[in-house]
């Protein structure tokens, strides 16, 4: 308890001591700064040409594209189970045959 009512009455003692001094400032203390105007063209020639270079990149991105998956791996496995389909197809046939 007593640290806390410390720390609080430290913090109100700075924050009045800050307070004041602002107060108190004049306007002699006051430094004006020199002020530079720089005049550029709005696009320098490298950020034109990145620019374009996105354009470019987006007008393809919006063009409809069709990819086809061609994974040798993927075709073996639809092969097989092409292959599975068919035996089982051909025991079925075969079965009713049979009976």
């Amino acid at each position: 308890m007593k640290k806390t009512t410390l720390l609080l009455l430290t913090s109100l003692a700075v924050l009045a001591v800050n307070a004041s001094a602002a107060q108190n400032q004049t306007d002699d203390d006051v430094v004006v700064l020199p002020t530079y105007q720089v005049t550029t063209p709005r696009y320098q020639p490298a950020e034109k040409k990145v620019n374009e270079s996105l354009a470019a990149l987006r007008q393809q991105a919006q063009a409809p594209m069709v990819l086809a998956p061609d994974v040798p791996g993927l075709r073996k496995l639809a092969l097989q189970e092409q292959t599975l389909e068919r035996a089982a197809v051909e025991v079925k046939t075969l079965q009713l045959a049979k009976l």
